[in-house]
């Protein structure tokens, strides 16, 4: 580096004397070996190269590799799953590093972050959530209470001539998209369900309304009832409540509304002519809480 900045001082000095007075022989001299001089500094170094006398050195060549010692090639990506410890690259780590979830001293920083992400990936996390299963049928419409009458859903009750549950028809139902990754084990589900029935008499056939409410956890495929059987034989809605806690579902599958709930409603007997109306309440919910893997 000494002789770099005594290359540079000469430049300097001589160009001073061409600017200050008229140029000898000397000048021009000593100008053109300084010169040569700077050329020589500022050429591009071999390759991985060794010296260390100009700047050029220092800073290095476009094909250094990572064998070199140069400012380039000490900032190239190292190989995967180095042990070398002695530039920031080498801290730091490649793309390509296998996950290393032990503490050690061999391993880059990114090798440790993935496993990290590998190990909480892999580590049941609790959760709690609370579900207004009927809130997306509600959507938009103005509240008009203080919620002492949360509104029924359908606004206008379904009505169904079934007979026996075995023919049950869905008054209400809705899926939600729970969880879209990962396994899910449920803890216990603390659910509060309220809908209203009403029975309208034909030609003397059927005597009551029944109605239910159950929970599937694989989209569909499989019901559980979630309350006991409703039956009421008035012709005015009359209103059922159900609440408690339990564990109806020990698990819910990957996926989207793979958890759904539904209201049923049926006749008991008759022909057919009977028929059953149903609705259930927007206050309705369930709390869940579960492991997710």
């Amino acid at each position: 580096m000494d002789l770099e900045i005594n290359r540079l001082l000469s430049i300097l000095r001589n160009k001073g004397a061409l600017v200050n007075g008229a140029p000898t022989s000397e000048t021009f001299v000593s100008t053109t070996d300084s010169l040569e001089a700077t050329r020589d500094a500022l050429r591009v170094p071999g390759a991985d190269s060794a010296n260390n006398d100009n700047v050029s050195d220092v800073v290095g060549n476009k094909t250094d590799t990572n064998a070199g010692n140069s400012l380039l090639a000490r900032n190239l990506v190292p190989t995967a799953d180095v042990a070398t410890n002695v530039n920031i690259r080498d801290v730091l780590g490649n793309k390509s590093d296998a996950a290393v979830s032990t503490v050690g001293v061999a391993a880059s920083v990114l090798a440790y972050i993935k496993g990290a992400i590998n190990f909480l990936r892999g580590t049941p996390r609790f959760h709690e959530v609370v579900i207004y299963p009927v809130a997306e049928d509600v959507a938009t419409t103005t509240l008009t209470n203080d919620g002492s009458s949360p509104i029924y859903m359908p606004a206008a009750a379904a009505s169904t001539a079934a007979v026996g549950v075995g023919a049950a028809a869905t008054a209400w139902s809705e899926d939600i998209n729970f969880e879209q990754e990962g396994t899910v084990s449920v803890i216990s589900i603390y659910a509060e369900f309220e809908w209203q029935t009403r029975f309208l008499v034909g030609a003397g056939n059927g005597t009551n309304t029944e109605s239910k409410m159950q929970i599937s956890s694989n989209g569909g495929g499989a019901w559980t009832d979630l309350t006991d059987t409703y039956t009421h034989n008035a012709a005015v809605m009359t209103n059922r409540r159900r609440a408690g806690t339990g564990r109806w579902i020990t698990a819910v599958t990957t996926g989207a509304n793979q958890l759904q709930f539904r209201l049923l409603h049926w006749v008991d007997v008759g022909t057919g002519v009977s028929t059953s109306e149903a609705q259930i309440r927007s206050n309705s919910y369930v709390a869940i809480a579960y492991l997710k893997t």
